[in-house]
């Protein structure tokens, strides 16, 4: 030991003398910006060189700070150990060295909001507050208070104040204030508001009298922001005798004030409308009612004659002596009159074959209703014709093609032509309602569609499958290619199905390949079916599969040694443990004897080609046949470490571990040797346990690797085929440089 006095003594016995070098201890300096949490550091340093190699020191530090500031961060204690040895005795230290914890103050910006709008008379608020630079930490923070706000057109600061929530300190913060800016602009389009003068509310008679109206119907106004306005400075008024509607014309210029007394005439756009004033003719009624004025569309006009009305409300000295009234078309609506001049109203809507006349009793005709204020209710009417439209149904066997049905009408008007169209399509098998989507109805080329009552009626149009029929290939043998390790039979290898909508191109034929690959050796049932176009099933037929395949092949003078293979399911074995003289290995007890018989123990480093003792070590990974990773190790090319995976198959496929042992009493003690059957030929080689330095299980347990291991750690699991389970145990405890047999397992096809 370096710097270790060693002295005899006179009783034979040895002294050793503490070094006395001082070894100083430092504890670490840290610091961080304030966040609310407490800064500690249980990290040192020490005077080097001092140790003699094997001995570990350790400190314990103690020190913490949680707000702004600083703090001691101190050495309270030391060891020195040798393995599990205290030798802190054995050195001389020096007085420790305190770091230093700081806790940094966060910057925070609080900045009230920036905001603008048009006038709307309203006070313009933000009562956002945004926090910039470092920020609060979590769960700390302020309460605001904006008082800020701006009315009319200008600018103002949105000021604020506020107020640390509990718990938090302004000593941890540098906390800056920033105010933001109000600003109202002009509107854009100012406010509109409409000055109305008044009207005459009650009906006004000529009588000879003079009639006035003056003001306005309001000068209070409520806009949609919800502020009332007051407008000022305009007048109105009328007054007349004589009957006729006269205007209340409005003069002045208009003045706007809000409801604090503000002039804000520049934000609206005032306009007025003139009331009126309005004096009546003085009334006389005419009741005129239809009689038989309806009848159901024919394609010609409807006609009454005067006899046919009623007339009330004439003078006792008038009569109505003639005049007819015909519709001015054929199509179906109602025909009425109901204005004040029944002349003209007539020349508009009819054509008036006669002319209406109205006769004073000395027989002189009224030609003007000047004296009248008539009142009309005239009104002819046309009605709908019922008009039925039924869409066809049809149906057929599938063939390929779209089946589609066209329609039936009863109830046109003679003349008339119809035209209808459906949406009425099936190709597939399945139904499909057949339903009129359109139709229209001519007369001599003019649609008088509107002039019919139509009902449509659905139709099904229905496709229905072909007959069954074996449409299936013959059954098949298939022979996998030699060095396949997995059954993947392909459709190519079954034959094509035979069915005429096939050959015409209206039919596929799918099969269930997918659900039953990987297959086993032996007879299998691939269902075919028969889709049409839209992939519904049609038929199905099942077709035999004979699954063969050859023996897995062996690995010649591998490392001066022959390996035989065997096929267990999906998987080639080797059937027996390597026996390469390579890396960390040994046989049984150091015994030249067991390499015959069980091969040799490997440690996990040297099975999968890491650096020896290397914990951190990945091995090296190669793509199999079906395109995943694995690990190829000391075993010849092609062939792997088995994975969990690889076992947990293994486990699957065999389902008892007896099948997997070799059934000798040479390579397992009686009772533990199984039946065997699988070609597998498991022996009890046992393993070497490095953790108790010694070798366990010969002739009761095979123990063999697998590639999966974590890193970073000296434990792993691996794979055991043991006396007391029946099931290939995946969890067994280990450490990777105990030593086990390797069996390997083919990954890719030769």
């Amino acid at each position: 030991f370096t710097g270790v006095t060693f002295t005899i003594g006179a009783d034979g016995y040895q002294t050793i003398t503490p070094i006395t070098t001082p070894i100083i201890i430092t504890a670490a300096s840290d610091s961080k910006k304030y966040d609310g949490s407490a800064l500690t550091n249980s990290g040192y340093t020490y005077t080097t060189g001092v140790l003699v190699n094997g001995d570990e020191l350790t400190a314990t530090v103690s020190g913490t700070i949680t707000h702004f500031g600083t703090a001691d961060n101190t050495v309270t204690g030391w060891q020195v150990k040798r393995g599990e040895t205290d030798v802190t005795s054995n050195y001389t230290f020096g007085t420790p060295v305190a770091g230093t914890l700081s806790i940094i103050k966060r910057s925070v910006t609080l900045t009230s909001a920036t905001d603008s709008r048009e006038y709307n008379g309203n006070w313009l608020t933000n009562h956002t507050v945004t926090v910039s630079g470092n920020g609060f930490v979590t769960g700390e923070g302020a309460t605001y208070d904006v008082t800020g706000k701006q009315l009319l057109v200008g600018y103002s600061d949105n000021e604020f104040t506020y107020t640390l929530n509990t718990g938090t300190l302004a000593s941890d913060y540098n906390i800056t204030v920033v105010y933001g800016t109000l600003t109202v602009t002009n509107r854009t389009t100012p406010y509109a508001i409409t000055v109305t003068s008044k009207s005459n509310t009650s009906p006004i008679t000529y009588d000879g009298l003079e009639h006035t109206v003056n003001g306005f119907v309001t000068t209070s106004f409520t806009t949609v922001d919800g502020n009332d306005y007051t407008v000022s400075g305009l007048n109105a008024s009328v007054t007349e005798i004589f009957a006729g509607t006269y205007n209340n014309t409005i003069t002045g210029t208009a003045v706007v004030t809000d409801g604090y007394g503000n002039n804000v005439t520049s934000q609206f756009a005032v306009s007025t409308v003139a009331g009126t004033l309005t004096i009546g003719k003085r009334p006389i009624t005419f009741t005129i009612s239809a009689d038989n004025a309806t009848k159901i569309f024919d394609g010609t006009p409807l006609t009454v004659t005067y006899n046919q009305l009623i007339v009330t409300g004439l003078a006792s000295t008038d009569q109505l002596i003639g005049g007819t009234i015909t519709t001015n078309d054929y199509t179906v609506g109602l025909y009425p009159i109901t204005e004040g001049n029944m002349f003209r109203m007539m020349a508009d809507k009819y054509s008036t074959k006669s002319g209406f006349s109205i006769e004073h009793s000395s027989g002189e005709l009224v030609k003007t209703l000047a004296s009248y204020s008539p009142t009309f209710t005239i009104t002819l009417a046309i009605t709908k014709r019922p008009l039925t439209i039924t869409a066809s149904s049809a149906t057929k066997v599938y063939d390929g093609t779209p089946l589609t049905a066209l329609y039936t009408s009863e109830g046109l008007a003679d003349g008339d032509v119809l035209s209808a169209t459906t949406d009425g399509s099936q190709t597939c098998l399945g139904e499909h309602a057949n339903t009129v989507t359109g139709y229209q109805v001519l007369r001599s080329g003019v649609d008088v569609t509107d002039n019919y009552q139509v009902t449509t009626v659905d139709g099904l149009l229905k496709v229905t499958a072909v007959a069954p029929t074996n449409f299936c290939p013959a059954a098949v043998t298939v022979i996998m290619a030699e060095g396949t390790y997995e059954t993947t039979v392909t459709a190519s290898q079954l034959g094509t199905p035979n069915h005429a909508l096939i050959t015409a191109g209206y039919a596929t034929a799918t099969n269930n390949l997918a659900s039953l690959n990987p297959m086993g050796e032996g007879m299998h049932i691939v269902t075919w079916t028969l889709r049409d176009a839209c992939d519904s099933a049609m038929i199905t037929c099942d077709q035999v599969v004979n699954v063969q395949y050859p023996p897995c092949e062996g690995v010649t003078n591998y490392h001066g040694h022959d390996y035989d293979a065997v096929r267990i399911g999906y998987q080639c074995w080797l059937t027996e443990d390597l026996r390469w003289a390579t890396g960390d290995h040994t046989t049984y007890n150091g015994d030249p004897a067991n390499l015959d018989k069980f091969g040799y123990l490997y440690s996990w480093y040297t099975a999968v080609g890491v650096t020896e003792g290397d914990i951190n070590a990945t091995p090296t990974t190669h793509i199999a046949t079906d395109g995943t990773q694995y690990v190829q190790g000391i075993c010849p090319a092609g062939w792997a470490i088995p994975s969990h995976a690889d076992v947990a198959l293994l486990n699957t496929t065999v389902g008892d571990v007896d099948l997997l042992k070799e059934p000798s009493t040479e390579y397992w003690l009686p009772g533990y040797e199984g039946y065997g059957g699988s070609g597998f030929n498991a022996r009890g080689g046992g393993r070497y346990n490095a953790a108790e330095g010694r070798y366990e299980d010969l002739r009761t347990g095979f123990h063999f690797w697998e590639s999966d291991a974590p890193t970073g750690t000296l434990s792993i699991t691996s794979a055991c085929i043991a006396y007391y389970c029946g099931i290939v145990l995946t969890s067994e405890p280990n450490l990777k440089n105990d030593r086990k047999s390797v069996r390997c397992v083919r990954k890719v096809v030769p």
